[in-house]
């Protein structure tokens, strides 16, 4: 099973987004969602936005969002997600291991990449059953849980 990695060029994350917008409405519940809109307008207009993609052959497998912080020498990984096919296969981990390569090479003297795994809502949606898988994937990485902090993000939604 041959699949490319690459960083997708400013000019094409509009035609690759549609792709990208049927795994991320799939993988996250609305809560945690952003408008599509706005994260197409920080790919064409923001520098420090990139978008990797996992393909095979002309099938969108998964994306990674990376919010690349130069100033503060360290990398934001704002969503990743795989297509449902292929969930549990390595790709995730592959694309994982890409996305944290790239960071290095975007971010000087870069700390490393932070992100955001958001907790459950009282009203349980099916999508946030993977908030365990998640985690369990992260830590499988390497990754370390901040459990102390606390911080308030603006309503997207209204």
């Amino acid at each position: 099973m041959s699949m490319d990695f690459v960083e997708v060029e400013r000019a094409k994350t509009l035609a690759y987004f549609k792709q990208v917008e049927e795994i991320y409405l799939a993988s996250f519940p609305v809560s945690q969602i952003r408008p599509t809109k706005m994260i197409t307008r920080m790919l064409e207009f923001d520098s420090n936005y990139h978008l990797f993609v996992v393909k095979q052959h002309d099938f969108l497998v998964g994306f990674s969002l990376l919010y690349a912080f130069n100033e503060l020498n360290i990398a934001f990984l704002d969503f990743m997600a795989m297509d449902k096919r292929y969930r549990g296969r390595s790709v995730g981990s592959d694309l994982f291991k890409y996305t944290l390569n790239a960071s290095r090479h975007l971010v000087k003297n870069s700390s490393g990449v932070i992100f955001e795994i958001q907790r459950e809502s009282p009203r349980r949606h099916d999508k946030e059953e993977f908030r365990e898988r998640r985690i369990k994937f992260y830590r499988r990485h390497g990754a370390k849980a901040f459990e102390t902090i606390h911080y308030l993000l603006p309503d997207l939604h209204g």
